[in-house]
């Protein structure tokens, strides 16, 4: 896994993550829901800033 940079995860770093673990959880046949919060939210939803803070 690449590090992230010094002030948090990016747009593509989070999506990317959330694809990592679709592939997997898909891989075990397992569904569900994640909720995503603070900062990641933040970024994924409202694009109100480029990174998470760390």
């Amino acid at each position: 896994m690449n590090e992230s940079p010094k002030n948090g995860l990016t747009f593509a770093d989070i999506q990317r993550y959330l694809g990592m673990l679709n592939e997997e959880l898909k891989a075990k046949d397992i569904t569900g829901e994640l909720a995503v919060c603070g900062g990641a939210a933040m970024v994924l939803a409202f694009k109100a800033r480029n990174s998470t803070r760390t």
